[in-house]
Formats: C-alpha cells, sequence, structure tokens
C-alpha cells in the first residue's frame, strides 16, 4: 500500500493506507506482484487466471502496472475518481465507494466490493496489513 502511494504521487495517510489494504483483501489473490490484481499487461508477465490477471516479475514491474491502470486516461472506467480520491487523502470509506464504482470490480461482492471488508480492515489494520 505505501509503495503504491509513493508510486502516484500520494500521501501515506491512514484512510489511504486502510483503504487500499482492504482493497488488496477485497481482491485476495495469489498473483505474483500483483496484489491489486491488474490485467494491465507488461513485457515478461504471465497470464495468472482466465479473467486476464497478471504475474509480475517483480514489486517494481506490478507497481508500474497498477499505476499505469490507474492513469488509463479513460473517465467511463472510473480510475481517475480512485486516484483523486487518494491524492486529496479522503475518507476510506469514500475512497472505496470510487474504487466499488469504477469499472475495477464494478458489482463485484454483491455490490459491496472493498466496502464489505473495509471495515474489518479499520478495526484491525495492524493484522491485515502485515499478511
Amino acid at each position: 500500500a505505501a509503495l503504491l502511494l509513493s508510486e502516484l504521487g500520494a500521501p501515506r495517510c491512514q484512510d489511504n493506507l486502510t483503504v487500499l489494504v482492504a482493497w488488496q483483501v477485497a481482491e485476495g489473490t495469489a498473483a505474483a506482484y500483483n496484489p491489486l490484481a491488474t490485467t494491465h499487461y507488461m513485457p515478461g508477465s504471465t497470464a495468472f487466471n482466465s479473467v486476464g490477471v497478471r504475474n509480475f516479475s517483480s514489486v517494481e514491474v506490478g507497481l508500474q502496472a497498477t499505476v499505469e491502470t490507474l492513469r488509463l486516461p479513460v473517465a467511463s472506467y472510473g480510475y481517475d475518481a480512485i486516484v483523486h480520491h487518494l491524492e486529496h487523502c479522503a475518507p476510506a470509506t469514500s475512497t472505496a465507494m470510487a474504487i466499488n464504482a469504477s469499472s475495477w470490480c464494478r458489482g463485484c461482492a454483491g455490490g459491496l466490493y472493498i466496502l464489505n471488508v473495509l471495515p474489518l480492515v479499520q478495526a484491525d489494520y495492524a493484522a491485515f496489513s502485515s499478511r
């Protein structure tokens, strides 16, 4: 979470760290160096699953892929709202709502994607962030 915030140029405030950890928990992926399960292709990446989630060769490549995904200039994806919320250290719930409304996984978890795990992470951030 902290590395992604640095790459995005966003502050490492507690709300940002919490929502990004909740996002990782919601994804629950074992894809290599890809805790948010981006499908963004990078040279040398391999397929993790049939949806297109990628395995990356290093933390740096995975971070770059995630940043490139979030910075895609396609307004309809809603990723710009996620980045805006992170850049302004919005309340974790607001950022989670932006993630939930985006194309990342719209409709997942019965429409509660991120929102369903955020309270758990907020209640015990230390346990979730150490995974």
